[in-house]
Formats: structure tokens, C-alpha cells, sequence
């Protein structure tokens, strides 16, 4: 019996040691020792707290004092021991009651270093922790599933999106976590999934799920895990949220559909070149202007683009495409291309897209039918050029019909002096109608020289030239010395007129019309006062003409430029309303305009404005 305690205590393998109950150690086997790295002679006679770890010696004292008092029989324990050196050294500490030499009582206690699992079980469960981290801390939906579908784990995503514990959930099947489906085909492709997982498939598919307060669109997939046999033995299901995706998606669609109908409506389409691989991409728009249907690829080639093209073209544009891929210069281009038996006019611009190198790797733009444009375009000129010739024969014709009728007018004239000279004194009836036939002469030879001289506008070459317009506008007062005498007008020039590049006779006319009609239009016993003046802003010069007259009521600001437009009776004012019609027509052949102010409430204000280099800004009229 000594011989086999003694072959038990030498064990290799497992520490021992004799402990008497004031807790001293009695005796020590070497493997002990070795764990403990004390001699036999230093660890006889230490107390076993001496070398427990702090946090581990209460609950070691507290089993060592029932054991001594019979409350139980032995105890087990994992422990941690405090080495010579200061280490921690893990331990499985089992305790039994020993022997009694020398009448001694003592307890007799196995230890079996379990350090390095102890080290692999804490990895184990730092690994187990992170991994659980993971799992609650992600925002997609995971879980676990039986293969027959009940749920085995559920994450943290998915307790706080249904607002259920997680032992609320794991039990049930997975369709029937509450409001999960929103019919009963949704329960029923669930279901069809899992059975399909089960049988090693990965399922995976969008669908809408509705959670506690809100509904999800989702990317939900089924994936089977098998062991080492191949058998699938657990379905991880997880939901990756793509509502935001989902949204942009329906807004492209929706941006798409708007710019195919706005392609549409405006005959455009809009492509993009892949330059190195030569695929061209082309909107519906696009299509539709080249009357084809979109090719099975879902792009055409530059050639495809080039077989297009009218024969006339052709060079033309093969070169503008050269230049773009060669250089990076944006391709802009006109040009026709045939379309079964029509010719269509297209407008065709892109932008290139560089690589790193300055390479053409990307040429995207838009292309618009210009048929219809082209064509009206064409109409116009036509008709521009009837119209230009109808108004010239217009022109002529006015200027020869003025001219001609003053001759049977000056024979009128002459007669009605014959009859009075042949006729003598004649009655009273007869020399009011002799009157009437004069007075009416004298309209029309009035009429006539105002419509001879508007003619004379149109027809009469203009010369432009440098002129000192205040050399011009003191003749010009001069000219009107003896209705400015007679009114007593004040004509004020508040600066200098300028020398400008202009038709003298014309610029005469402009101003003589304008200051005629501020004299006459005065109001009556109040003596014409007019302000003269101008100002130079951006290459354009702006004259102003304002007086104190009758003025004009605004109803009438466009008319007044009529020709023979007349405001008042002829008892009460002179002129056949042609003078403001000669003044715009004047002000338009040196590309100017001619407007009345809306704001003075006294008088009139005339405006008008002539660009300082009027051969650039001539509008041809």
C-alpha cells in the first residue's frame, strides 16, 4: 500500500501535495514543484494561500473549511497559483481528506496545469464575443434557421426591427415572425426558399418585409451550411437593406421616362462613344431620329453612325471625328444623313472624357433633327426675298405715283388762276367753291411732298460720315428762326451735340421734325419751352428732346409713329401726321430706336439712341 501512494504521489503528470489544516503544505511531489518553481524544501511548510491567486483564496478558504468539517466530503475548483517568479499559473485543484500521521489531520490535493487551455478557452470566448459583436452590431438582418426553417439565433438588427426580445423569436418559424409577409404569396415564396435552401440551393432575391413601424425593401438571401459530409445542416438567412436604392432606382426610371419623352418632343437624342472598345451608345431619342430599332447589344459602331451619312458629307465629318479622337476637340458638326428615301438636316455636338495620358477615351453628347428648322429657314428666305422685292416695287412705286401727281395738281392749280382772271368778279357760291377746289389742292400737294419725301428715305442711298451735329442743329435754328421768332420758343442745349458717324440730310430731317412739333404742339398762351440734350453709355449715344407742351396721352406712345397718323383736327393743328414716321424711319436706318417717355406727366419727352459705329450695328432696313 506505501509502495502504490508512493508511485501515485511521484505522478509525472499531476501535482500533489500532503496539506495539513492550518492550510501549511506537509508534503510536495517534484511535479508540483515544477508548476509552482519552488524547491521541495522552499514549498514544504508554505502556507497553500501563501501562493493562490487573491481573487481566487477566499473561495478556496471557505471550500477548505467545510471540507474539514465534514459539510462535504471533497470540492473541485479551477484556481490560479502565483508562481516564485510572479507568474499565474491556471490549475483544475481537486481536494480530499488525507490521512492522519502522527496523529495529524490532513487533506490531500491533486493540481493539474490547465494553463494553456485555460489560455485557448479565453481566446475562445474573445473570439465568441467578437464575433457576437459583430453579429448584433451589423445593420443587416442575421440569423440562424433550422433546415426545417424554425430559428435558432437572431441578431440585434433584426429584435429591434420587429420591437421583439430575442426569446420572443427564436422558436417560431421564420415566416412566422409577426408581420413579417403582407400576404399569403409572400409566406408562400418564403417557405418554397427555405425548403430550397434545405436542399443545398443559395436563394436570394428583393422583396419588401414590414417591420413594427416601418417597411423595409430588402436584398434577402437563404445560404445552406453543410458539415464535413456535404449534408446541409443550418440556413443563415440574411437582409441587406436596399430601400434607398430601391428609391434612386424608381427616380431614375422616372428620369429616364421624362428625358425619353422630352427626346420626344424636341426631336433630340443624346449618346455616348467608348472609344477604345468603338461602342456607341444611343438614346431611345437617338434611335428613333435615325428610324431603327435598338440592337440586341444595346450599342452600334462609329461605322453604323458613318453609313448614315449623305455622300456630300461624308469627308467632312469623317475628318471632324479624326480631330476629336486625335486632338480632344469637342465634336460639333452639321450635316445630312439619308434615312431610307428622306434627307434629314442633324445638329450633332459631344464633349470628350480624357484619360490620365490625355487620351480620348470617352466622347458623350446630344444630336437633334434640324429638318424641320432647315426647311423653314429655306421658306423664309424665300419669302424674304418676294417680300424684299414687293417692297422695293412698293418703294418705286410710291416715289413715281408723288412725283406724277403734282403735275395734274399744278394744272388744277393754274386753271382755278385762269378762271379768276378770265371770270373776274364772281359771286359768292362760286368763290367758296373755287376756294374749297384750292384748299383741297393745296392738302394734296401737301400729302404729296410728305409721301415723296418718306420715299425718298427708302430710296436715297445713305452716306455715312463723320458729322458735328452742333454745327448741324444751330443751321437747323436758323432754318426755324421765323416759328421760333413767332412762338417765342426757348430752346435750351444743355451741352454740345456730338460729332457722330451718321446721314447729315437724315439726321436733319430727325431733328427738325422733332423741334417742329415741340413749337407747334404747345399749350396755348404759354411760350414753347424745349431741352435738348444727350449722353454717351456703352458705344451708344442716347438724345433726349423734351418740352413743355400739350403732351400725348400714353394711349397713343406706339401710334404717333404711324405714318399720316394724326391726334387733332385740322382747324386746330397744321401737318398730315407724317413727321414722327420720318423721325423713326431715320432713327432705324442708322439702327437706332425711337420711344416717348411714359414717365413725364408736363409736355413730351423723346428719346432716341444711334450706336456710336453704326456700320457694324446696321440693320439693313
Amino acid at each position: 500500500m506505501e509502495i502504490t501512494f508512493d508511485r501515485i504521489f511521484n505522478n509525472p503528470v499531476i501535482g500533489i501535495a500532503l496539506v495539513g489544516y492550518d492550510g501549511e503544505i506537509i508534503n510536495i511531489n517534484n511535479t508540483f514543484c515544477e508548476i509552482l518553481m519552488y524547491t521541495h524544501e522552499e514549498s514544504v511548510g508554505l502556507s497553500f494561500m501563501e501562493v493562490t491567486h487573491p481573487d481566487d483564496s477566499a473561495k478556496d478558504w471557505y471550500l477548505f473549511e467545510q471540507l474539514k468539517r465534514d459539510e462535504i466530503d471533497h470540492y473541485k475548483i479551477n484556481k490560479r497559483y502565483i508562481t516564485k517568479t510572479g507568474g499565474i499559473v491556471w490549475a483544475e485543484l481537486s481536494v480530499f481528506k488525507g490521512e492522519k500521521p502522527e496523529g495529524k489531520e490532513t487533506v490531500i490535493s491533486f493540481i493539474k496545469d490547465i494553463t494553456e487551455a485555460q489560455r485557448l478557452n479565453n481566446e475562445l470566448k474573445t473570439h465568441e464575443t467578437k464575433l457576437q459583436g459583430i453579429f448584433n452590431n451589423t445593420f443587416q438582418y442575421i440569423g440562424l434557421l433550422k433546415i426545417d426553417g424554425t430559428i435558432l439565433e437572431v441578431n440585434k438588427a433584426i429584435t429591434e426591427f420587429y420591437a421583439k426580445t430575442r426569446e420572443e423569436l427564436v422558436g417560431l418559424k421564420f415566416w412566422e415572425m409577426a408581420t413579417l409577409y403582407k400576404t399569403e404569396i409572400d409566406v408562400d415564396e418564403v417557405i418554397s426558399a427555405i425548403q430550397r435552401a434545405a436542399q443545398g440551393e443559395f436563394i436570394r432575391f428583393d422583396t419588401e418585409v414590414f417591420g413594427a413601424s416601418n417597411i423595409e425593401m430588402i436584398d434577402f438571401s437563404i445560404r445552406p451550411i453543410r458539415n464535413e459530409n456535404g449534408e446541409v445542416i443550418l440556413l443563415i438567412p440574411e437582409g441587406r437593406i436596399i430601400s434607398d436604392r430601391y428609391t434612386l432606382q424608381n427616380e431614375l426610371e422616372s428620369k429616364t421616362r421624362l428625358l425619353e419623352t422630352t427626346e420626344q418632343l424636341s426631336n433630340v437624342g443624346s449618346w455616348e462613344w467608348l472609344v477604345p472598345s468603338d461602342q456607341l451608345f444611343w438614346s431611345l431619342g437617338t434611335y428613333q431620329l435615325f428610324e431603327r430599332q435598338p440592337t440586341e447589344t444595346g450599342y452600334v459602331i462609329i461605322e453604323d453612325y458613318l453609313n448614315y451619312l449623305h455622300e456630300d458629307d461624308l469627308d467632312r465629318v469623317q475628318k471632324a471625328v479624326e480631330a476629336t479622337v486625335n486632338t480632344g476637340v469637342d465634336y460639333t458638326i452639321e450635316h445630312r444623313i439619308r434615312v431610307g428615301d428622306k434627307i434629314k438636316h442633324i445638329h450633332v455636338k459631344g464633349a470628350c472624357v480624357l484619360d490620365k495620358e490625355g487620351n480620348v477615351v470617352i466622347v458623350r453628347g446630344a444630336v437633334r433633327d434640324n429638318t424641320m428648322d432647315i426647311q423653314i429657314q429655306e421658306s423664309l428666305m424665300l419669302y424674304n426675298e418676294l417680300l424684299k422685292k414687293k417692297n422695293d416695287e412698293l418703294k418705286k412705286f410710291a416715289y413715281v405715283a408723288s412725283h406724277d401727281l403734282q403735275e395734274p395738281l399744278r394744272t388744277i392749280t393754274s386753271f382755278i388762276q385762269m378762271l379768276r382772271m378770265e371770270m373776274g368778279d364772281v359771286g359768292e357760291n362760286v368763290e367758296k367753291y373755287l376756294q374749297i377746289i384750292e384748299n383741297g389742292s393745296a392738302r394734296m400737294k401737301s400729302l404729296i411732298s410728305d409721301l415723296l419725301s418718306f420715299s425718298r428715305l427708302e430710296n436715297n442711298i445713305m452716306t455715312l460720315e463723320m458729322n458735328d451735329l452742333d454745327l448741324m442743329f444751330k443751321a437747323l435754328l436758323q432754318d426755324l428762326a421765323t416759328s421760333i421768332d413767332e412762338s417765342n420758343a426757348v430752346i435750351i442745349l444743355k451741352k454740345k451735340l456730338p460729332t457722330i458717324e451718321c446721314d447729315l440730310r437724315r439726321m436733319n430731317i430727325l431733328f427738325q421734325n422733332l423741334i417742329s412739333n415741340a413749337i407747334k404742339f404747345s399749350k396755348p398762351g404759354c411760350p414753347p419751352e424745349i431741352t435738348v440734350d444727350w449722353t454717351l453709355k456703352k458705344g451708344v449715344y442716347t438724345f433726349e428732346i423734351a418740352d413743355k407742351g400739350i403732351g400725348i396721352d400714353p394711349e397713343f406712345h406706339k401710334s404717333i409713329f404711324d405714318p399720316f397718323r394724326r391726334l387733332h383736327a385740322r382747324s386746330e393743328y397744321e401737318g398730315n401726321g407724317i413727321g414722327l414716321a420720318l423721325c423713326e424711319r431715320v432713327v432705324k436706318q442708322h439702327s437706332g430706336n425711337i420711344w416717348i417717355s411714359d414717365e413725364k406727366k408736363d409736355g413730351a419727352t423723346f428719346y432716341f439712341n444711334l450706336p456710336k459705329n453704326i456700320r457694324q450695328n446696321r440693320q439693313g432696313i
